[in-house]
C-alpha cells in the first residue's frame, strides 16, 4: 500500500497499480517456493505444508488487496472527519509508512510511534503541523473503533453458531421422536 502511495505521489500510476497487486505476486512466489519445505526445520514443516495449497494461497493473497483498500478508506474517512483534506496517494503512503514504522519500531507497546510516524509523513507531504496532529489523533481514535467492531462481529458469529447448534439439536430430537 505504501509503495502504491509513493508511486502515485511521484506520478507513476502504472507502477501504483502493479504495487497494489504485490500481495498476489508474493503469494504466488510462496507457492513456487513450496519445493523447499523439506529443508525447513522439523517444527516449521507443519506450516510449510500450507504452501502446497495453491487455491488457498491465491485466495488469501487476493483478499489482501481489498482489505488494505478498506483499511485505507477507513483512515481516509477518519482523517476527513477531522476536516483534513487528503488525497488517495497521501493516505496510502501514510498507511504504508505508519505500518512500516510500527512494525520496525523496537519500542514496547508502540509508545506513540504510529502518531509520530503519521505526523512525520504528513509534514513531509507538505501538510501543516495542525493537520498532521489532527490526522494522528483521528487515526488513534479509529484504532479502538476497529477493535470494537471486530469484537461485535465475533459476538454475532458466536451467537449465530450457538443458535445453529441449538437448532440442529432440536431438529435431531424431533427426528428421534
Amino acid at each position: 500500500m505504501g509503495l502504491c502511495g509513493l508511486s502515485l505521489h511521484f506520478g507513476h500510476t502504472w507502477l501504483a497499480a502493479l504495487a497494489l497487486l504485490l500481495p498476489a505476486w508474493a503469494g504466488q512466489l510462496l507457492y513456487l517456493l513450496r519445493t523447499l519445505t523439506p529443508h525447513l526445520p522439523v517444527k516449521a514443516q507443519v506450516y510449510g505444508k500450507l504452501l502446497h495449497q495453491h487455491k488457498r494461497i491465491t485466495v488469501a493473497s487476493l483478499i489482501t488487496v481489498p482489505l488494505w483498500l478498506l483499511y485505507a478508506a477507513l483512515w481516509w474517512t477518519a482523517i476527513s472527519a477531522m476536516n483534513v483534506s487528503i488525497d488517495f496517494d497521501q493516505i496510502s503512503l501514510l498507511l504504508g509508512g505508519v505500518m512500516l514504522t510500527v512494525t520496525a519500531s523496537m519500542t514496547p507497546g508502540g509508545l506513540g510511534v504510529a502518531e509520530l510516524g503519521s505526523q512525520g509523513i504528513l509534514l513531509w507531504l507538505g501538510r501543516s503541523r495542525l493537520d498532521a496532529e489532527a490526522a494522528a489523533v483521528a487515526v488513534r481514535l479509529l484504532t479502538p473503533l476497529l477493535a470494537l467492531s471486530g469484537g461485535v462481529c465475533m459476538l454475532l458469529l458466536f451467537l449465530s453458531n450457538r443458535h445453529a447448534k441449538n437448532f440442529r439439536r432440536t431438529a435431531n430430537q424431533r427426528y428421534l421422536d
